[in-house]
């Protein structure tokens, strides 16, 4: 048997790596983190969304739970004399978080720039018929 320094080097790759993986939030590599704030009259979510173009993000309300789902596909492709690489990423997330105070879902408003996600729900005053609604993304 012989000394391998380059599998020596992986086992400590691997060990370093599983150490860093274990320290990160379940939900780091699947979902956005959220920014959840009430400013009196609205309550404004925020999310950073990088790659994901606006066609393809869904929102729902229904006055007390919030759905956002997104969608983002990458690739690169390069071409060569006698060489051809292609590569493909796609990737989606949804989720789902309850309201702190009912909203008035068909008065919400969305807009997505450079990114950034921001959905302004005004806050519902009285309790009137309870619906769902999809807010439009602009």
């Amino acid at each position: 048997m012989y000394w391998d320094p380059f599998d020596e080097m992986q086992q400590e790759m691997n060990r370093i790596f599983s150490s860093y993986k274990s320290k990160l939030p379940e939900r780091a590599a699947s979902q956005p983190a959220m920014d959840m704030m009430d400013n009196g009259k609205e309550i404004v979510v925020i999310l950073d969304l990088p790659g994901v173009d606006k066609r393809n993000i869904q929102i729902d309300c229904d006055g007390k739970f919030l759905q956002i789902s997104a969608k983002s596909s990458a690739g690169t492709e390069e071409k060569k004399e006698g060489y051809y690489f292609a590569e493909r990423s796609a990737s989606s997330f949804s989720r789902g978080v309850s309201l702190p105070t009912e909203v008035i879902p068909e008065k919400a408003k969305s807009t997505f720039k450079n990114g950034v996600l921001e959905i302004r729900l005004p806050k519902r005053e009285a309790k009137a018929g309870k619906r769902g609604h999809r807010i439009r993304v602009d």
